[in-house]
């Protein structure tokens, strides 16, 4: 007796028929070497700690009498960090993923999800948490230290960077939210296209209206939001007043998404639940994450 496995088929809307003829094999090897050359731009070549050096350093030959050094280097380090995990390793993750070959429009999403959740929990929590410039070091760092002494190595971190975190929740809720709450990027994006479309109608005998095709990216906004969410509950014992920051962010970002997704962007595809299933097995990674550090912390504490 032979027995099917039926699941739901994808919706006309999510399958990117072009790509359903394509050869596996070379696609597969072509993902492998994407990713491998997105983990040497964003991990090993390019961090935000560095880019913050690189910031506090021309701050500090032009130096302002009347302005607090520290201050400066501190705000300057926590908005590198917003910006490298907001705008740059999304903006490269999705110019890479053009050039793969995905079944359906939810993989793809899938695919941003898992990358930008993967690249900004090294580069937004265990990075500045280490206090060190790049994974290499982070590393060799945890090399030069014995197993038993990691849980005071990191709660001794924890104590030196959750201020912080703090300043970055503060320039999150503000600054990120604020972004989306503009619609700064579907605007700059709106304008490229329609640009480029009235030049394209120039010598083009059959008008056509400009069609604005801007989607809501759900893999990208569902990426940060986790990692967001881990680095409140990672500090939230330890300094509770993290979450005074840290929900006001969360707050904004609902209604700002929820207003977005409405009444702003197109909807893309018609999914089946693909993004939400694999939020579950993220969120509980975040949840392993925080009992991880406050354990560390624990430990710690018991050796004291």
């Amino acid at each position: 007796m032979e027995i099917w496995d039926l699941k739901q088929a994808p919706s006309q809307t999510d399958i990117i028929w072009g790509d359903l003829n394509r050869n596996r094999t070379l696609s597969f090897l072509k993902t492998c070497l994407l990713l491998c050359l997105l983990f040497v731009l964003t991990v090993g070549l390019l961090t935000p700690l560095m880019l913050a050096q690189a910031g506090a350093s021309i701050f500090s030959c032009l130096h302002v009498g009347f302005i607090d050094d520290t201050a400066i280097a501190k705000y300057i380090n926590t908005l590198m960090t917003l910006c490298f995990n907001t705008i740059f390793i999304p903006l490269l993750i999705d110019f890479l993923i053009l050039f793969e070959a995905f079944d359906t429009k939810s993989d793809r999403q899938l695919a941003i999800l898992n990358r930008n959740f993967f690249f900004m929990m090294i580069n937004t929590l265990f990075i500045p948490l280490t206090g060190v410039g790049t994974i290499k070091a982070f590393l060799q760092a945890a090399k030069d230290q014995k197993v038993t002494d990691w849980p005071s190595w990191i709660s001794q971190g924890m104590l030196l960077q959750y201020s912080y975190f703090t300043v970055y929740f503060i320039q999150l809720t503000f600054l990120s939210v604020g972004w989306w709450f503009l619609d700064i990027p579907h605007h700059i994006m709106r304008w490229f296209f329609e640009r480029r479309h009235r030049k394209k109608m120039e010598n083009s005998v059959r008008k056509t209206p400009f069609i604005d095709t801007y989607a809501f990216d759900l893999g990208y906004h569902s990426s940060y939001t986790l990692v967001t969410y881990a680095i409140a509950m990672a500090f939230c014992i330890l300094t509770p007043y993290v979450l005074f920051v840290a929900t006001p962010f969360f707050f904004f970002k609902y209604y700002v998404d929820k207003y977005n997704l409405t009444f702003v962007y197109n909807s893309e595809f018609m999914g089946v639940g693909t993004i939400r299933k694999q939020m579950v097995p993220l969120a509980c990674f975040c949840i392993i994450t925080f009992q991880s550090l406050n354990f560390a912390i624990l430990a710690s504490k018991m050796d004291c």
